[in-house]
């Protein structure tokens, strides 16, 4: 895509040069409704001075494209502002999740062109959240750039089933603006139920052909993950590449390794440097956790790798996890819906190193005496001297666990339904699955991709509960909306074997 004046229909407001590039505020853009689009941007001197052409990247949110990155969320929630005072690079035109234009525009040449999506900021219109949400990420007309993507809008808000009525209600009413999507997404709670038929109908992964930058992160399993992966997985184009990250996820966005990737990305396909040595950077440099330490698998093409193989660990009722297939009859372990959780440890350490690597699943036998159950599903690594190994969450805070996963009964099979032939859960459209009250159900409940390398003498530990872990922060803790006591306190029960 190449800038030549004039840029469609634009009303011009205000133009200033600073910090070494050209400034267009609030560019308004017609669409084909008549509803106009309020936009900036920005172009390097070799554009605006001296009439080059020269590529652009785009960008549409409901972030608001006037608001700086040091002061997003500002005064509602500190936790986005914190994370960035860590990122040393902030230009005055600085803006949540998207280029620098000091970087961007500057240094490396390239026009930006930031729009606000209907509703928000300058543009008319309503905002619709289901329309709008799925163009996030930065888009190119000639090639795709994606960082943490969530992929399906109705993944992300209802993991395995489950509302994340914490993180939905905190992101619409506390940086977004003042729309009811919490109770959209309480009255909408299956995938066959109002907008979400729609969407993952006209939504089709496999209609991407143009070249695809995808960069997801192992410790956002409670938003993003497993998005990136699954559209690396979908997408049709030849040209493709996954990179996977870990913590902070607005830091790996502007580290200086995560932009020289990108850069090389974008001049190989926009730029046409077909000499930078794109094509011989590994199509998924896959990032692995060992202990609090990284490592890359550099030559893997696709993911799960072709060939992991799945490895059981059976529950005992001894309520530890064995690689062997316990002997006798099944015990039943009984908790509290809504309140409680149970905890099982391998029964010995490991006694060399192995990777667990690809999407883990249980496969258990449960029943409830409430109207549904839910699952909070995680995996810890503990140490040789038994501490439990703690990562860096993708908001920067402690992250206890390796793995997680949700999963709602009433949900089970659209959480199960091809996700041992795509190894990565999608939560197809299916229709609700009954409950009955005491009945026992065989289920399977994927958790979201992991990447982990465990070292000798260390341990591998499962929780499984009707809650958050405690460690979870506040804003990603699965409370409120529908998960009220009336639906899900009584007793439920796991049985071992499984």
């Amino acid at each position: 895509m190449t800038l030549t004046p004039p840029f469609v229909n634009l009303l011009w407001w205000s133009i200033s040069d600073v910090e070494g590039y050209t400034r267009t505020k609030h560019t308004y853009i017609p669409m084909r409704d008549g509803v106009e689009l309020c936009a900036d941007l920005f172009l390097p001197f070799a554009a605006s001075k001296e009439g080059k052409q020269i590529p652009v990247i785009c960008s549409m949110g409901l972030y608001g494209k006037d608001i700086h990155a040091s002061t997003f969320g500002l005064p509602k929630t500190p936790i986005y502002a914190e994370m960035y005072k860590h990122i040393k690079t902030l230009g005055p035109d600085a803006a949540f999740e998207l280029c620098e234009p000091t970087i961007w525009c500057r240094e490396y040449g390239y026009a930006l062109l930031r729009a606000d999506v209907r509703g928000v900021g300058g543009s008319q219109g309503k905002l619709d959240p289901s329309a709008t949400s799925a163009w996030l990420a930065t888009g190119l007309q000639s090639c795709v750039m994606s960082y943490e993507s969530a992929c399906s809008m109705y993944q992300a808000a209802r993991r395995g089933g489950i509302h994340s009525h914490n993180f939905q209600s905190r992101w619409f009413h506390n940086i977004v603006s003042r729309v009811d999507y919490p109770k959209l997404l309480t009255l909408t709670e299956y995938p066959t139920d109002g907008a979400w038929a729609v969407l993952e109908k006209v939504r089709k992964l496999s209609d991407i052909e143009v070249p695809f930058y995808s960069a997801g992160n192992w410790t956002d399993p409670e938003l993003h993950l497993p998005g990136n992966i699954r559209a690396f997985n979908g997408i049709s184009s030849q040209y493709k590449w996954l990179e996977m990250h870990t913590g902070n996820h607005l830091g790996a966005f502007y580290e200086p390794d995560h932009i020289a990737l990108q850069k090389k990305f974008l001049d190989h396909f926009l730029f046409d440097k077909k000499a930078n040595g794109i094509l011989d950077v590994p199509r998924i440099p896959l990032l692995q956790h060992h202990g609090t330490e990284t490592l890359y698998r550099e030559h893997e093409v696709s993911f799960p790798p072709a060939d992991a193989e799945d490895v059981s660990f059976y529950l005992t009722p001894e309520k530890k996890l064995s690689l062997a297939l316990p002997s006798g009859s099944k015990e039943s372990f009984s908790y509290a819906g809504f309140k409680e959780s149970l905890n099982f440890s391998l029964e010995s350490p490991v006694p060399e190193s192995f990777e667990l690597l690809g999407s883990p699943y249980l496969e258990l036998e449960v029943s409830t005496q409430a109207k549904d159950l839910d699952l909070f599903v995680y995996l810890r690594a503990v140490d040789a001297d038994g501490n439990v190994i703690v990562l860096r969450g993708n908001h920067g805070e402690p992250m206890d666990t390796f793995a997680r996963g949700y999963f709602r009964l009433s949900h089970r099979d659209e959480v199960a339904k091809d996700i041992l032939k795509e190894k990565v859960l999608a939560q197809k459209s299916m229709a609700r699955s009954e409950v009955a009250q005491g009945k026992v159900y065989s289920v399977l409940v994927p958790l979201y991709p992991a990447a982990f390398l465990f070292g000798p003498n260390q341990r591998l530990e499962l929780e499984i509960g009707s809650v958050n872990t405690p460690s979870t922060i506040p804003p990603m803790r699965h409370e409120g909306g529908d998960r009220l006591p009336e639906g899900f306190e009584g007793e439920n029960v796991i049985f071992s074997h499984g």
